[in-house]
């Protein structure tokens, strides 16, 4: 009876390391599989204002120059590639976890800890860079400009869930110069186009290396208003909260100049 026992134990243990190692096999390979996915996306995208602006204080009447300029910014990609990785990663720890195995065998806190190194997912950070032309109404280059706009994506952990976070307060716009041009090239009608992302052919880079760009720069403005809500909120809350203080001191002030206190009248 005891031989038969261990037996059993033997085939269960055998069956428990066999099934642990499946899991183990299937969590390494999600985590290689979004590895390579997330080296090749973005979790944002370039827009810029397909309208040229002429700064007249940089007129050169000399040398008939005058400077151009354009707005450009990064917003968060409307793809929905972080909502898609959130999932497909959270329904696998569901079902990981409806295993009720996963304590036992060393996954309890996966994806949070990884069964490979390094982790999958953790903080991204990075910087876009691209290169702009100024072009004419025959598409002759009349100027060029380099610029770039530094991003981070940070990950998170909410009961184990996996979670990634952009903090939209965090981006900005800027304008993009094309110095000195020759005033006597500048024709009706002038074009921006982006010819590299970095240092990749612009479309090369949106199809390959998940960079896309675009002249819609309504987004950018639609977020810009975002943040101006929030730190309208912010300095509100901030007021309230100086007021509650002042308030606060000034109840503590007469309450010591008058000898009152919680334990009754001072005497």
């Amino acid at each position: 009876m005891m031989g038969l026992q261990a037996e059993v134990a033997a085939q269960n243990a055998a069956r428990d390391a066999h099934n642990r190692e499946i899991w183990r096999n299937v969590l390494a390979n999600s985590e290689e599989h979004y590895r390579n996915f997330l080296a090749s996306v973005s979790p944002f995208e370039l827009v810029y204002e397909n309208r040229i602006e002429e700064l007249p204080e940089t007129h050169n009447f000399q040398n008939q120059t005058v400077s151009l300029k354009f707005n450009a910014a990064l917003v968060p990609v409307e793809s929905g590639w972080t909502r898609a990785v959130e999932n497909d990663v959270n329904n696998l720890r569901s079902q990981l976890l409806a295993t009720g195995k996963a304590e036992a065998w060393g996954f309890a806190y996966w994806p949070e800890t990884p069964v490979t190194s390094p982790s999958p997912f953790a903080d991204m950070r990075g910087i876009i860079t691209a290169d702009a032309e100024l072009l004419d109404d025959a598409w002759k280059i009349l100027g060029y400009r380099a610029f770039s706009f530094e991003w981070n994506l940070t990950v998170g952990f909410n009961a184990g869930a996996l979670s990634f976070n952009i903090n939209e307060d965090l981006l900005s716009s800027q304008s993009v110069l094309f110095d000195s041009i020759n005033i006597n090239d500048i024709t009706d009608i002038l074009q921006i186009r982006i010819a590299r992302i970095n240092g990749e052919d612009a479309e090369i880079a949106a199809t390959q290396g998940g960079i896309h760009y675009s002249t819609d720069f309504q987004r950018w403005q639609l977020l810009e208003q975002r943040q101006l809500r929030r730190a309208a909120q912010r300095d509100r809350e901030a007021r309230q909260a100086s007021r509650r203080a002042s308030r606060q001191a000034a109840t503590d002030r007469f309450l010591r100049n008058s000898g009152i206190n919680f334990m009754g009248w001072g005497g």
